[in-house]
């Protein structure tokens, strides 16, 4: 093989490289941005309004988990290093929504059970924490729904707030 066709092919293959680690779905992201908005804004004002129905605090927190993995998906195809640890919540979604609202703070949101060796990066290195942005848009819907069992409405409405601007955050770094 020549060396001229040995750099073209080179150079496509650094192409289709790129192509891929950039390419996610745009327009899914944009749905489950808006998605996750209507039912955020829906649910605060059931938060806002008293005391609200956990049942239906739990469909909409549903709603938001669903749409926050569509994010997550896309965000693992954009940087594939967060794939194992967007796998790992994703997985531990159940455990997640049963905890009590310490827990999920302590160990997701703040990343404690997020060690390196389940998660394949140190998110507690400065240069790894973009890698939670998409992780919190999970996190802080099941934070409301155990702030919500747990009474701590206020809580609840700050944790939802957090994670409509976890959204909109990932949403633009997500179509950019």
């Amino acid at each position: 093989m020549n060396l001229a066709l040995k750099s073209t092919l080179f150079a496509l293959s650094l192409t289709l490289l790129s192509v891929t680690t950039q390419a996610q779905n745009k327009d899914a992201v944009k749905a489950a941005s808006a998605s996750y908005t209507t039912a955020g804004q829906a649910l605060m004002k059931s938060l806002k309004a008293g005391k609200p129905n956990v049942q239906e605090v739990e469909k909409s927190v549903d709603t938001l988990v669903k749409e926050a993995q569509v994010v997550m998906k896309e965000y693992a195809v954009k940087y594939p290093e967060s794939k194992k640890l967007i796998d790992h919540l994703s997985k531990e979604i159940s455990a997640i929504k049963a905890a009590k609202f310490d827990v999920i703070e302590r160990d997701y949101h703040d990343a404690e059970k997020l060690t390196k060796d389940v998660v394949g990066l140190d998110l507690k290195d400065e240069k790894n924490e973009k890698f939670l942005d998409p992780c919190h848009v999970l996190v802080h819907p099941l934070m409301v729904l155990a702030a919500v069992k747990e009474g701590k409405f206020t809580e609840a409405a700050e944790e939802l707030n957090e994670g409509m601007e976890q959204m909109k955050a990932s949403e633009k770094e997500l179509t950019k």
